[in-house]
């Protein structure tokens, strides 16, 4: 789907605190790309999600980071027994991670990554294992089709 320039961003706004809620809310409300189309808790975030139809959830970051723990330890990255919002996993990538994924949609190789980050071979490898498990993709060229589906990665 391609955006023109009048069409607005659907948030969904999740937290734990009302307060927090309408914060965050209030936070974005007045930005013209941005229309806020609901505010709930974790609890229900999956069906909100799903019945207004957000392009994109702004999470507390303390919930986030409950919701990444609990699902972790479930084994299935599904914290309350709902389906996942889409795109809450993408969020879960590092500001570095995400430089990488980019340089890796380039067509990079892992020389040319660490080059052009000035970081070991070493650690490139790292993080690219890293995508891939917290993208649950199985190819460097499967991260990069997520990343493109996530908004990450601009080709």
């Amino acid at each position: 789907m391609i955006e023109t320039d009048d069409e607005r961003i659907r948030v969904l706004v999740v937290g734990d605190s009302p307060v927090a809620r309408a914060g965050l809310e209030a936070a974005i409300a007045d930005a013209d790309r941005f229309e806020v189309v609901g505010t709930c808790s974790p609890a229900s975030a999956s069906a909100l999600f799903e019945s207004t139809g957000a392009a994109c959830v702004l999470m507390e970051s303390g919930v986030f980071s409950a919701w990444r723990a609990h699902a972790a330890a479930s084994g299935d990255g599904n914290a309350s027994g709902t389906k996942l919002v889409p795109g809450l996993l993408a969020a879960a990538l590092t500001p570095r991670e995400v430089e990488v994924l980019r340089l890796l949609a380039d067509g990079a190789s892992n020389k040319i990554i660490a080059h052009k980050l000035g970081i070991s071979d070493h650690t490139v490898k790292f993080h690219v294992t890293s995508i891939l498990s917290k993208l649950n993709a199985g190819t460097r060229t499967e991260a990069v089709t997520l990343g493109v589906r996530l908004g990450l990665v601009y080709l």
